[in-house]
């Protein structure tokens, strides 16, 4: 690496640090980067629909999440990257509360931080 390229390193660096530091300073909460909601649905067969605010990234798609407990451990629910914002939980039994998150996903697979959790009861 020749000098120029090492200051332009620097550089970026220092900004990113100042970017991160006033994020951090200003409350900045990496779970707002976008939120999700649903409903849950008691007609017939049950069914949670969530959708949720696309990344302002550039993504191929995204993960949903579920657990039985807030909090998790999450077990991944969607075997493909949804490509909308929505997404259909027909596996759902009655009576039972569920607890999702959503991540985005880049074309190299790197997998964003989670959404804020949205929880689900069924009736």
């Amino acid at each position: 690496m020749n000098r120029r390229q090492r200051a332009l390193g620097l550089i970026l660096a220092f900004v990113l640090a100042l970017f991160f530091l006033f994020a951090w300073s200003n409350g900045f909460n990496w779970h707002d980067i976008f939120s999700i909601s649903g409903s849950a649905s008691a007609q017939g067969s049950h069914s949670v629909d969530l959708s949720w605010t696309a990344s302002t990234s550039q993504v191929a798609g995204y993960r949903v999440y579920v657990a039985p407990v807030s909090g998790g451990p999450y077990t991944l629910v969607t075997k493909d990257l949804v490509k909308g914002t929505t997404y259909t939980d027909t596996s759902v039994k009655p009576g039972k509360t569920y607890y999702y998150i959503v991540t985005s996903v880049t074309a190299n697979g790197v997998e964003s931080v989670a959404s804020k959790e949205f929880t689900a009861r069924i009736p």
